[in-house]
């Protein structure tokens, strides 16, 4: 995923134009898949989820 999840600078946000194209379409597909399980990302941070129920 580019960084690890206690990391905190510019690389952290689902779209940071930081990190290699490899680790945003992981993260996106991570994304992807906690959504179609209720859950929301937090835009600033690509590990952290919220549930949404």
């Amino acid at each position: 995923m580019y960084t690890s999840f206690d990391l905190f600078d510019e690389a952290l946000p689902h779209d940071s134009k930081l990190i290699d194209k490899q680790y945003l379409a992981k993260r996106n597909y991570l994304c992807s898949k906690m959504q179609n399980h209720n859950f929301k990302a937090c835009k600033i941070e690509w590990w952290h989820y919220i549930t949404c129920r």
